[in-house]
């Protein structure tokens, strides 16, 4: 590693870090995640910067002032994805004076790790496959603010299922003289369950729908103001959660609906015709 600064807008100087690689070596072992040029074209008159960079056209030229002060122009060789963390920057050991040894790649087949593993711990160094090392340098969300999202989203959560279930409770209960009346009007007790079930599910569903689409609006809206910082954030939909979260909410809708309803219909007696049951018919009694 090497450290550099970046020459904007003429006269302002960006700390930056560069990776000092023999070019050859770097596009046989390395796969940079490029998106415009040739990791093989890096020379001591180039450089790999990625789409962060202000200046990061292919042929595009670099103000720089390396690490002992002299100041150079680079020509942009290679352009690699935004998110490459501190890869940012490769240039060749004649523009990193001073750069110290802080990684060793090696490309080999899986017999030759543990000569590999030897040699590296001759030199005291740390000896990790490609998949230990992302594993240890990948970027993760520290394990407190995942605890406090959690928490947030928790209590959220409790809230809401509190008012689903106050809200049905009570709309329910106000329309127990009409479930009465279908009752009356010859429906079954297992008729009127079933429709103030139909028509919770319906609700219910409806509901996850909308907030679908409000939660779609979001973050299409949020993944464009990223789009225009250049930051490319991928569409990730959590299943599992929603349908977690959707069947919690069917099951409270379902039960508040139908706990109300069954003990509005407890006092309804079913009416039958009986043998001794006048009918009217044109005025005279039979």
């Amino acid at each position: 590693m090497s450290d550099t600064r970046l020459t904007e807008e003429g006269f302002v100087k960006v700390p930056t870090q560069a990776t000092a690689a023999d070019p050859a070596a770097l596009a046989e072992v390395s796969r940079l995640p490029v998106v415009a040029g040739s990791v093989a074209d890096l020379d001591d008159g180039g450089i790999i910067v990625t789409q962060e960079w202000r200046q990061h056209a292919v042929g595009d030229s670099v103000p720089l002032w390396l690490a002992d002060g002299t100041r150079t122009s680079l020509r942009v060789v290679a352009v690699m994805k935004t998110g490459t963390g501190n890869n940012g920057a490769y240039v060749t050991a004649r523009n990193a004076p001073g750069a110290k040894v802080s990684r060793i790649e090696v490309k080999s087949p899986a017999s030759a790790a543990p000569a590999v593993r030897e040699a590296g711990a001759g030199y005291g160094a740390m000896v990790r496959t490609r998949a230990d090392w992302v594993t240890q340098t990948h970027p993760r969300t520290n394990r407190y603010t995942v605890l406090g999202f959690v928490l947030v989203l928790g209590v959220a959560l409790v809230y809401t299922a509190i008012a689903l279930a106050n809200t049905l409770l009570m709309a329910t209960s106000d329309r127990a003289g009409k479930l009465r009346l279908l009752r009356l009007a010859g429906a079954t007790r297992g008729q009127v369950l079933a429709v103030t079930t139909a028509e919770s599910l319906l609700t219910t569903t409806v509901g996850a729908l909308l907030g679908a689409v409000v939660t779609a609006v979001n973050l299409s809206g949020m993944r464009a103001a990223l789009a225009v910082l250049g930051v490319d954030s991928p569409v990730v939909v959590p299943w599992l959660p929603m349908a977690a979260v959707a069947a919690v909410c069917t099951a409270l809708s379902v039960l508040c609906t139908l706990l109300p309803a069954a003990h509005a219909l407890r006092r309804v007696v079913d009416v039958r015709p009986g043998p001794y049951q006048r009918i009217m018919d044109g005025g005279e009694k039979r």
